[in-house]
């Protein structure tokens, strides 16, 4: 499998564990030339993502060979409409002019239920079209469940899914849905891969309703201490372990981040570690798009 750099940290003060705020510019083009270097092939980005998409663009020189994967906006309306569809449209080219590049690698619906809202199938359209004109390689989508990946497959395969996938959210596993997904031939990227930094150790600061599975997420650090393997290197060999995972999307605050997480990867796998018994079955705990407040 491959590795790509998330980069919501490089416009938006972002993760639970963050105490950096935003990475600097400066820091930015360091980690992008040392990502490069170290074969990591691929950034997600959007426009959502504050100033990500126009740092990029200032950062990255215009012979990288790195794939750029963005999104569309999040419509969330009732119907959709050719208003929606301009405004695809319109993003994208700002997103292309942000990012200082002709064309892009990916151009995900940045949530997928607008695509089986009234008139989604506009949307579709509209992203297929950027196909044909060259502006984007491949579409796709980014879920946050399984039901939001069997919506879409009734409409169309994407070439791409992006969702969310570590030790403690393996729903897509146990469900089958990523290798339904491989099957078909979609590419599949993987993010959240630390939990928004719980999966590194922030015990303490536990979001709720997360603060209330406290003694399992104890009893995984036990496990990782009894033995010897690291959060980072735990957090990483799960996502390694996945046969069905394309791309394994790491954010990082800082150049020393990217460095570790590169070392461990450079080395030889650890022991083998009981990942299935870690897995939550409780959705609000583990989806940090439903976190509301720290305990």
């Amino acid at each position: 499998m491959n590795w790509g750099l998330g980069t919501a940290q490089f416009g938006m003060d972002y993760g639970l564990t963050n105490t950096r705020g935003v990475v600097s510019p400066a820091e930015v083009t360091q980690i992008l030339a040392y990502a490069e270097e170290h074969s990591i092939g691929l950034l997600d980005t959007a426009p959502a993502y504050g100033d990500s998409e126009d740092v990029i663009g200032r950062a990255l020189p215009a012979t990288s060979r790195m794939r750029i994967v963005t999104k569309t906006p999040a419509f969330r309306s009732q119907l959709v409409s050719g208003t929606e569809v301009e405004q695809l449209k319109v993003c994208l080219r700002r997103s292309l002019g942000r990012l200082q590049r002709e064309s892009v690698y990916g151009l995900l619906l940045h949530d997928s239920d607008d695509l089986v809202a009234p008139g989604g199938a506009l949307l579709l359209k509209a992203m297929r079209e950027e196909v044909a004109s060259g502006r984007v390689r491949k579409i796709g989508i980014s879920v946050y469940n399984g039901e939001q990946i069997d919506r879409a497959l009734q409409l169309f395969t994407p070439d791409i899914v992006q969702c969310p996938l570590n030790v403690f959210d393996q729903r897509l596993v146990k469900s089958g849905h990523l290798a339904k997904l491989k099957d078909l031939g979609v590419e599949i990227h993987v993010r959240s891969v630390f939990l928004q930094g719980v999966l590194l150790g922030a015990q303490g600061r536990l979001p709720h309703p997360l603060a209330e599975h406290s003694e399992h997420v104890q009893r995984y650090f036990w496990c990782l201490s009894g033995s010897r393997v690291g959060k980072l290197e735990a957090a990483l060999g799960f996502i390694a372990s996945q046969p069905n995972v394309d791309c394994g999307l790491v954010g990082v605050t800082g150049l020393a981040e990217l460095k570790d997480a590169l070392g461990v990867l450079q080395r030889q796998p650890g022991p083998a570690l009981p990942y299935a018994d870690f897995a939550l079955h409780d959705a609000h705990a583990i989806d940090p798009s439903k976190w509301k407040t720290t305990a």
